[in-house]
């Protein structure tokens, strides 16, 4: 299972990391003194908080009645871009793309590895059409990709909300996890594998 999220830091407040009671509602103390011993606070904060958001949709597969609790998430950087979240026994690592205006971070288990994940990033000057550009974006990449006519494949959410790509072809009916985020002008995709014929059964 993967996760990713995206933020668009021109949409998210820069100021956040000055307020404490805020800080303290979503970072542990050693987070909080990562993020203010840091040369760009307000990035620190938000990149910590895209690691929590995407390792969270992982654990969410695993744990469908677990609800986001950010400071349960503890998060440590082993670089700029890399990083372990912690959560219950579970570890989760991270790796973020920092873009000049925004933060892009897929998760995984640390257990099954990176795999061979593909993602994808789409920007647009109407926020409020970014989701449908991201799920158009998704399954052109995946036909493509594939092989396959796109209007066989589907974007959908489980009884649990979680997402997947249906494939429903002549013979057989498939499905593949799958993970988006949006938020303001960005929206992105985070899928693994890269190969039609690992599509798991339905």
């Amino acid at each position: 299972m993967i996760g990713n999220d995206i933020i668009d830091l021109t949409f998210a407040d820069l100021s956040a990391w000055q307020r404490n009671r805020y800080l303290d509602k979503v970072c542990s103390v050693n987070e909080q003194a990562l993020i203010r011993d840091s040369e760009n606070p307000a990035r620190t904060l938000w990149l910590l908080w895209s690691m929590k958001e995407s390792a969270y949709k992982v654990h969410f597969h695993e744990n469908p009645k677990r609800r986001l609790n950010p400071i349960s998430f503890g998060c440590t950087l082993t670089s700029d871009s890399k990083g372990i979240v912690h959560v219950d026994s579970e570890v989760y690592e991270t790796i973020s793309d920092l873009g000049s205006h925004y933060i892009h971070t897929i998760a995984f288990s640390a257990e099954s590895g990176q795999l061979n994940i593909k993602t994808g990033l789409v920007t647009t000057d109407q926020p409020s059409g970014i989701r449908k550009e991201i799920e158009k974006t998704l399954l052109q990449y995946t036909s493509q990709t594939w092989k396959l006519d796109v209007a066989d494949i589907k974007f959908e959410k489980d009884d649990k909300g979680i997402p997947f790509l249906h494939y429903r072809g002549s013979a057989n009916s498939k499905t593949q996890p799958c993970s988006i985020s949006h938020h303001g002008r960005y929206g992105a995709y985070a899928l693994a594998p890269s190969n039609a014929a690992m599509f798991k059964s339905a």
